[in-house]
């Protein structure tokens, strides 16, 4: 188990997401995608919402898919085809619901979705458009466990906390943080690590809207909260 979780190479796939223009962020996805896995990466992260952004002059139900939609089908065919593993968030349309989650994904190299988390704290305007989610996710894949949150997920212990005592050993966070509070993030990750004892990946957008600025800082953290690698905030 430890061998195996000293070879994981993990790559953050960090980028401009564009607000409601599923076709370019979904090809900017794929091409990340592929870049991860000729550079030997098994697992490629990207960011929160990744897809769609979050375009306040759309509503969110337009822009919504279900888990079985065209967005992941296309991202598992990508998957299967490189061999890698691939986590993002996008907003998920529940038919029994008849609502929109902030849902993130894991997809196995075989292409299947072998778990997903609806994130459950929802920061400012983000609670107009998506329904909070109720239960935390943990996923053993090749012989390592993950535990997946999203972005504002990050600020509170409880949830990083419970993934741990699950047997966490990888924490997986995507995220679309933005100024002015890239400094918290930042003390979070390595938080996280720290008392958890447990290996961070964090992947972060960038770009802007007209309300936000995006401030990038993707890095992956080990269990005693040391930088292995980062991101600066436009790269």
């Amino acid at each position: 188990m430890e061998q195996n979780l000293h070879n994981v190479r993990i790559a953050a796939a960090q980028f401009n997401v564009l607000e409601g223009d599923k076709d370019t962020n979904l090809n900017r996805a794929l091409q990340f995608i592929r870049t991860a896995a000729a550079q030997a990466a098994k697992l490629v992260l990207l960011p929160e919402m990744f897809l769609t952004g979050y375009p306040l002059h759309i509503p969110m139900s337009e822009l919504a898919e279900p888990m079985e939609g065209d967005t992941l089908r296309c991202i598992q065919s990508m998957a299967q085809e490189h061999k890698i593993a691939v986590v993002g968030s996008y907003p998920e349309w529940d038919l029994h619901d008849a609502c929109s989650y902030n849902t993130a994904f894991f997809i196995g190299e075989d292409g299947r979705v072998i778990g997903k988390y609806r994130k459950i704290h929802l920061f400012d305007q983000e609670k107009s458009f998506v329904e909070p989610g109720r239960d935390i996710c943990v996923i053993d894949y090749n012989g390592l466990r993950y535990g997946l949150i999203i972005c504002f997920d990050l600020e509170f212990p409880e949830p990083s906390r419970a993934l741990a005592l699950a047997g966490t050993q990888i924490l997986l966070v995507v995220s679309a943080n933005m100024d002015p509070y890239c400094l918290l993030h930042r003390v979070f990750v390595r938080a996280r690590a720290i008392e958890n004892h447990m290996y961070v990946a964090y992947c972060n957008r960038t770009g802007d809207n007209k309300v936000y600025s995006f401030c990038g800082e993707s890095c992956l953290v080990n269990p005693v909260g040391e930088l292995i690698c980062e991101l600066g905030q436009e790269e």
